[in-house]
């Protein structure tokens, strides 16, 4: 049993992974295969440098949430595929640590699973992305899925102990998922950012303001993102979002849009960044109207200023005008008029509120109104006007 470390190592290179592998001293590999790069000729290249590292290697196949064999005792687990996969590796093993087979009821009422502290892991994990934006390589949660349940598992232990970014297995993607990657990863800088409501965060507050000013040209020009240097930028910003650089002493649940898109995307299937470009907005107008239970307006207007300063191009002061058109772009949206407001409140304030901390002194009415501005039309076009529908 090995001891966990609490931060993941990103590695440079082939060469850094077969020194870990060599290091834990173990006969058996077990190498896990998104089943959506299977047929690629980066699965191919990634197989082959490996070489003879370990002479017991086998592959495991993961579709659709399912895998095609057993992780073998003390065995050195590499992972590659994407953030559902990721997590559910992440998981699999944490719970081979305790010696467990599955999660506690997911359908219990809360919001989020809290796991007890893991003090050894059962295997050495590394992970290797195949998408951007989600860190799910680097971070201390996971998102374990059922139908109609997407419930937050945090526990330290979860994270891999070893990352790797390499952008051969980002080639295949279109433009439009890598621009909703990089929309990820700048809504989790903003978020961490503007729920501070102190400045006790100096060195982490530049680290983030560095990390935003960095990435604004990529949001504003998709060619960029084809870039395999941008790629790798962007892939290292993603993870250290998740790391103590950025995250030392945040409140852990000062994000407010997370819960709200993650009941949306349960209900509806569909994708994080289409749901956060409608209700983002209409979060930051509360912001900015000094509602600061959602987060700091003067955070928010400085952390802004520095995404505008080097995006390429003049944009909007105002952070709600300026955030809504970078989530407007190349983001399709779906028809979310049949949901139930007040039904999909009730969820809500269900497993996040009613005395937890994500929306405790909240009232219902409060997110209905947000989630009526944000999901029923006309709240989609773009002139910013009084609260009930900021883009009339």
């Amino acid at each position: 049993m090995l001891p966990v470390n609490t931060q993941t190592v990103l590695v440079t290179g082939m060469s850094d992974i077969r020194r870990w592998i060599h290091g834990y001293n173990s006969d058996c590999l077990d190498i896990i295969l998104d089943s959506s790069i299977l047929e690629g000729p980066a699965t191919e290249r990634f197989i082959n440098s490996l070489g003879y590292s370990v002479s017991g290697t086998r592959v495991i196949t993961y579709r659709s949430g399912i895998f095609d064999g057993h992780l073998r005792t003390g065995s050195f687990v590499i992972v590659v595929g994407g953030g559902s996969c990721l997590d559910d590796v992440k998981l699999r093993i944490y719970l081979n640590s305790l010696g467990l087979k599955e999660l506690p009821d997911l359908n219990a009422r809360c919001g989020f699973l809290l796991l007890p502290e893991l003090r050894h892991r059962a295997h050495l994990l590394a992970a290797i992305p195949t998408t951007l934006g989600t860190g799910s390589e680097v971070s201390q949660a996971a998102v374990a899925k059922k139908p109609g349940v997407r419930k937050l598992v945090l526990g330290v232990g979860l994270a891999p102990t070893i990352a790797w970014h390499n952008t051969d297995f980002l080639q295949s993607l279109p433009t439009s998922l890598l621009h909703e990657g990089a929309l990820e990863i700048f809504a989790r800088l903003l978020g961490t950012f503007v729920a501070s409501q102190d400045d006790t965060h100096q060195p982490e507050d530049a680290v983030v303001r560095g990390y935003v000013h960095d990435m604004a040209p990529a949001l504003m020009d998709g060619d960029l993102l084809k870039d395999s240097r941008w790629q790798e930028n962007l892939l290292r910003i993603g993870a250290r979002s998740h790391q103590a650089g950025v995250t030392y002493k945040r409140p852990p649940f000062g994000v407010k849009w997370w819960p709200i898109v993650n009941e949306i995307c349960a209900l509806t299937g569909e994708r994080k960044i289409p749901v956060l470009s409608l209700v983002l907005p209409q979060i930051l107008v509360r912001i900015l109207e000094g509602d600061d239970r959602w987060g700091s307006a003067v955070r928010l207007r400085s952390i802004w200023s520095s995404f505008a300063e080097n995006a390429g191009r003049d944009l909007p002061e105002d952070p709600v005008l300026g955030v809504a058109s970078l989530l407007a772009t190349n983001v399709r949206h779906s028809d979310y008029q049949s949901l139930c407001i007040s039904a999909l409140v009730e969820r809500i304030m269900r497993a996040w509120g009613q005395g937890l901390p994500m929306f405790r002194g909240f009232e219902s009415n409060e997110l209905e109104n947000l989630l009526e501005a944000a999901l029923v039309p006309p709240s989609r076009c773009l002139d910013r006007q009084p609260r009930t529908c900021p883009f009339q």
